[in-house]
This record gives C-alpha cells, sequence and structure tokens, in this order.
C-alpha cells in the first residue's frame, strides 16, 4: 500500500512513522523503505485485508501518479459493508483499477459489478510476447474488416468483460476496447479524460459512433463495387 493512517492522516511509507495503520482494516503496519522494491507499507503480520490487492510495482505508481493523492487508494463501501480499496476513486465514482497481475474471470466479474463504473488499464508488457501478438491481431482484424483474436491472450482475457479496457504498451498511445471496438487512444486524453470524468465516456463514445460511421461508409462503397461485405456474409450465413 502506498498509505497508511498516522495519527489520523493518510501518510506514505517511511520509516521514522511508528504506529501505522492499514487504511482499510486497522491493523498495524510498518514502513519498508529498501532500495530493491518501491517504498510501500506491510501489515505487521501476513494479513491481507484485501484481497484483490495486488503487489505493486512501479507501473502501478507511475500510473497513480498522474492523479491527485486525494483520488489514489480509496476506499470503497458497497450497501452491505464489504470494502476494497479502489486504485484511482474520482469526486464523482469512477474507479480506474491497474491491473498488472493475471486475474480469474470470476474475480474479474465480481470486481466490475462491485465498483460498477470501473475502467480498467492493463500492462501489456507483463508477458514477453503479449505486445507482438496483439499488434499481429490487429493487422488480421485490418484485414479481415473484423476484430479476430488470434493468438493474443490480451484480448481473449480482456475484450468480453462489458467495461472499457486499456492496454498500456509504455507507448503515448493506448489501445481500447469499447463496447466490441478495438482502437488507439492517446495516453494523454485518457488521462485528463479521467480527471474530468465525464469526459472519458463522451470521448469513448465519440470514438466508438466514429468507427461504426467509417466501417458503414467502407461497407457501402464495396457494395456499390459490387464486392460482398463481412456483414453480407455474416446475413447470409455462408
Amino acid at each position: 500500500m502506498k498509505f497508511a493512517l498516522h495519527n489520523g492522516e493518510r501518510k506514505e511509507a517511511d520509516n521514522n512513522l511508528k504506529g501505522a495503520l492499514c487504511c482499510i482494516c486497522n491493523s498495524e503496519v510498518i514502513a519498508k523503505c529498501g532500495d530493491v522494491k518501491i517504498h510501500h507499507w506491510a501489515h505487521k503480520t501476513k494479513r491481507k485485508c484485501d484481497p484483490w490487492w495486488e503487489n505493486e510495482t512501479q507501473w502501478h505508481r507511475d500510473w497513480k501518479n498522474q492523479f491527485s493523492k486525494d483520488w489514489q487508494e480509496i476506499i470503497h463501501k458497497s450497501e452491505t459493508g464489504e470494502k476494497h480499496i479502489a486504485d484511482i476513486k474520482t469526486p464523482k465514482g469512477l474507479v480506474v483499477e491497474f491491473q498488472h497481475s493475471p486475474i480469474d474471470k470470476d474475480e474479474l466479474s465480481t470486481r466490475n459489478t462491485f465498483y460498477e463504473k470501473i475502467i480498467w488499464v492493463v500492462d501489456g508488457k507483463r508477458r514477453k510476447y503479449d505486445e507482438r501478438n496483439f499488434e499481429e491481431a490487429i493487422e488480421f482484424s485490418k484485414e479481415l474488416k473484423r476484430t479476430d483474436l488470434g493468438n493474443s491472450i490480451l484480448l481473449k482475457e480482456w475484450s468480453g468483460i462489458q467495461k472499457p479496457v486499456f492496454f498500456d504498451f509504455g507507448k503515448p498511445l493506448l489501445w481500447a476496447i469499447s463496447d466490441g471496438w478495438v482502437f488507439e487512444f492517446d495516453k494523454y486524453d485518457f488521462i485528463e479524460g479521467v480527471k474530468m470524468s465525464d469526459t472519458l465516456t463522451i470521448l469513448l463514445k465519440e470514438k466508438v459512433k466514429n468507427l461504426y460511421e467509417e466501417r458503414k461508409s467502407i461497407e457501402a462503397l464495396e457494395r456499390k463495387r459490387g464486392k460482398r461485405t463481412f456483414a453480407d456474409v455474416m446475413k447470409r450465413r455462408y
């Protein structure tokens, strides 16, 4: 954890701070400020109070630091009293989760239901061949004029979750999945969109609408030229 409670205030890990408490379970935590791992708070015992929490990497911290500290590691509580720590939660209730580790489908579905207004950012550099396989799937999809998952584990894992997903390959452009469409999305626009919450939703809808209109225009032109489109093939089932 980046933050713990010390004398009632949220503080970052510091070896000089004693008696700090976990923000979610109120048990004692100690500062881990070595030279190898990022500085963080750890429970004094081996207790893990939030099963959804994953060990943080510098990638997590770099993303979190794009936003106000007041939005980082915010406890989200359901009507039943269940509590979890959201990586980012805006004042308007938008949650952004930064995912580096593997996550199973059941937990993914549960977290989507729990947070409801959630957007995922996935580390696209975790596995050696993820970026290459993703790019190959995108290029093949362009040839087919429809989305093909190919050998991309990222697309297979994240394409059907019904929530916006952004893949980060360490470049200025992210790759987004929204409403069944896969497209590039400027990282700066993403960050600014999250800061304004509703703006990101508007940008995504506009992008999807433009892609849909572009697809319709291309298919109309191909029909005019006497070519069968993918939509025609699916409609006739051959």
